[in-house]
């Protein structure tokens, strides 16, 4: 990913930066890139938010984690995530609330869905094979350093 997107939606190195993906493969490249970029990142496929201020994030319908909005600068968020209650929009939504100063990044192959993510405060909306095209260019850059 290039620094100058980063530097666009307001992460600059080091970010503490939450990855929601239910495509395996597109999760662990951006925690993977993000994390050789400097980034401390963490990846699940889905999250549900309980009445108590806390997300649990799930890989395969397993909760892996409980964490907080506090916890993170930035997330990526797919719109369409592994989660019976939840979508991207409800969850930026809950992460804004917890957390003002928190930078989302929709990131649904649907437009109309990247468009709600940032009704509901995500910082950009950018489709998915925009994110991976990114995370190919930073990856080529990485290699050519």
């Amino acid at each position: 990913m290039s620094p100058s997107f980063l530097d666009s939606v307001g992460l600059s190195t080091p970010c503490r930066i939450l990855v929601i993906e239910d495509i395996t493969g597109i999760r662990e490249r951006l925690v993977s890139t993000l994390r050789a970029m400097g980034h401390t990142a963490v990846g699940a496929a889905g999250a549900h938010a309980p009445d108590d201020g806390t997300i649990e994030l799930c890989i395969s319908g397993v909760v892996v984690a409980t964490v907080r909005p506090s916890m993170f600068d930035a997330v990526f968020m797919d719109y369409n995530i592994e989660s019976a209650t939840e979508n991207g929009g409800t969850l930026t939504e809950f992460f804004v609330a917890g957390n003002p100063q928190i930078r989302i990044i929709g990131m649904s192959s649907e437009p109309a869905c990247n468009h709600r993510m940032v009704q509901f405060g995500a910082v950009i909306g950018v489709r998915k094979r925009e994110i991976e095209r990114l995370i190919d260019e930073s990856l080529r850059q990485a290699r050519n350093h």
